[in-house]
Order: C-alpha cells, then structure tokens, then sequence
C-alpha cells in the first residue's frame, strides 16, 4: 500500500474500517510518525520514536497535532484517548490538537459530506489544571488541503484488508518528503 491507494480505499465505500490508525505531527517537523494496529480496537502512537526524535531536534515544537482514525459514526473521544492525550500534553509541555477522523455512516447530499473530523484541543490552565476543550466538527473538505490529504490516507488505511508495518513505514516516509504545510490547529 502506498498514499496513494490509501486515498483510493478511502473513497471506496464498499470497504469497511478494520483497524485504527495514528499520524503525528508537529508545525514544524511535519510528519513525525504514523502506526497501525491489527485489532481494530485503540493505537499506540509511537512514544519511544517520538521522543527521540523532539529530544534530537533544535526546534521545539509549538503544538502538536495527533490525528487518529475511528470506525465508522465515532467521533468521540474514548476514555483511553483522553487518559493517553493528557499524557502526552504533561510529556511535551505544548498543547497536543487531537483529530479523529472518521466517516458519516449515511452519506446524504453529496460525497464530499463522507469524511467528518472531531477536534480537541488539550492543554493546561495557567493555574496547571489539565483541560480538554469541547468538541469542534469539521467535514474533512473543510480543512486545509494539507491536512485533508493525511485524514484521507490514515482513514483509508483503516480501510485497507491489509495492512503491513512495511506499508505503514512506506506511506509515513512519503508524507516526510511530501513536506506538506501544516499550519497547525486544523484552522482554515
């Protein structure tokens, strides 16, 4: 599988979600790591190659974006994404943008209404209390082309009857050097 077949299985509607996956990024840095699972059931991000590789750079980052897919209709947050998610906020000390990607279960107007994105926006109160913000929808053609483009693929990976380690290593690689501008937040 490459980025490419992961926008075709995306737009496949006859294909069902089999797994979750996770991408990770920073303004910054771009894209800093991508995983799957087999099971379909949560994902780990990807700490260890995380960490050593905001440890190793000069820049730090200013937020962070985790962007994750869920089965079809869940775009909520489960009680492991937050308890993971606060985690992450305390680890890094930035605020951490977290993005499900999922899709309608009904498609009712038009195609392009498929792709539905949930944001939060995790971070600490200048007294240090953790807070998660309410939830922001977004359909996913409503957000930057950048960002539009890695919902597609993580959600079209989900899709995919397999999925190999090979395959997710080969599509983060080619979203490094993509060098797509993320101009973080999910803003337009």
């Amino acid at each position: 599988m490459n980025a490419v077949n992961a926008i075709v299985n995306y737009w496949d509607t006859s294909l069902s979600f089999n797994r979750e996956v996770s991408c990770f990024i920073t303004p910054e840095h771009g894209v800093i790591s991508m995983t799957s699972d087999d099971c379909g059931g949560s994902v780990d991000f990807g700490w260890e190659t995380i960490w050593g590789f905001l440890r190793a750079q000069k820049i730090k980052a200013s937020e962070v974006i985790m962007l994750h897919s869920h089965p079809m209709g869940y775009d909520e947050m489960s009680a492991t994404d937050k308890n993971m998610v606060q985690g992450w906020r305390l680890g890094l000390g930035v605020p951490i943008n977290f993005y499900i990607v999922t899709q309608h279960p009904k498609v009712i107007n038009h195609i392009d209404d498929m792709g539905v994105v949930a944001h939060y926006v995790v971070d600490r109160t200048p007294d240090k209390k953790m807070i998660i913000s309410d939830k922001v929808g977004y359909w996913l053609h409503e957000l930057p082309p950048s960002f539009d483009i890695v919902a597609e693929i993580v959600y079209g990976m989900s899709k995919s009857p397999n999925l190999t380690k090979e395959d997710v290593k080969m599509v983060e690689v080619s979203l490094k050097e993509a060098s797509l501008d993320f101009l973080c937040s999910g803003k337009k």
